[in-house]
């Protein structure tokens, strides 16, 4: 029996929302043997190189408890060379200005850490435009879903939580510009999943520094000729807006391109955004 469109399309997206969830990767802090999430994030290989891509605020977080990445049967620690926008040290008032932070990652970081699916430059769109009947979608790990579990296990229960772009005016009242920001519709009490239901889903407190995909429009997910593409990364929420917004990656890639230029002819060049970035 030939399975019905609607069917047909909510089985492809839920395949496409699976590819994207496995691409998170939490973000853990370790206080006094205590293990808790304090965001989300994901692993980038470039030209035999690992970066740990997240945001700002939640790498800062390292000034009050070290930072860990999930191992084989425990968290790992992590280090390398970091470049992130906001203060170089602990401040009672951080900016965090864009909010963004890529580490690479040393060598014995990337072996040890595990479970998380590692993107390629490919996998990157630094040239999206918000369109009409397309499906957006951000991927991480909210805090409410990833408690502590006894014996400080640290459960791994990634989230996607999808929408539409958000209209014009929405970016104003935020005071972003669409070249390096993404905003997405967004009502943590009135979800669709990827069955068509409507259903509340946790608050996404932890979602930030987590992958932010372009899904593909409607046809395309019809057709099952979507390729998913990471287009941001999650920095904020608006209850009050009903909105979830990301930094583009767009932005990101061109700081990169211009911090670590033996990388820039493996990175996808920018059409819409550029940055010149300074080192201290």
């Amino acid at each position: 029996m030939k399975m019905p469109d609607k069917e047909k399309f909510y089985a492809t997206m839920a395949s496409l929302q699976s590819h994207a969830m496995k691409a998170a990767c939490p973000i853990y802090a370790i206080d006094d043997d205590v293990g808790f999430l304090t965001g989300s994030g994901f692993l980038l290989d470039v030209a035999g190189e690992t970066l740990l891509v997240t945001a700002a605020h939640v790498f800062y977080v390292r000034h009050e408890h070290p930072l860990y990445l999930p191992g084989e049967g425990k968290p790992v620690s992590f280090g390398g060379q970091a470049f992130y926008t906001g203060p170089k040290v602990k401040v009672q008032y951080p900016n965090f200005g864009y909010d963004f932070a890529c580490i690479r990652l040393k060598p014995e970081s990337v072996a040890a850490s595990t479970g998380c699916l590692r993107l390629t430059p490919d996998d990157l769109d630094v040239s999206d435009v918000p369109g009409p009947q397309t499906l957006y979608g951000f991927a991480g790990f909210p805090g409410d879903a990833n408690e502590t579990l006894p014996y400080y296990k640290l459960p791994r229960n990634a989230h996607y939580y999808g929408g539409q772009p958000a209209t014009p005016d929405t970016y104003q009242q935020l005071a972003y510009n669409i070249e390096t920001h993404f905003v997405m519709t967004f009502d943590h009490n009135a979800m669709v999943d990827d069955k068509g239901k409507v259903m509340p889903v946790p608050e996404p407190f932890g979602m930030s520094g987590g992958p932010v995909w372009r899904l593909g429009s409607f046809q395309e997910l019809e057709t099952g000729s979507a390729k998913p593409r990471v287009i941001g990364v999650t920095v904020t929420w608006s209850e009050q807006l009903h909105v979830l917004s990301a930094v583009r990656i767009a932005l990101i890639v061109a700081a990169l391109r211009d911090a670590l230029p033996h990388l820039a002819s493996s990175l996808p060049t920018p059409k819409y955004v550029g940055a010149n970035v300074s080192i201290k």
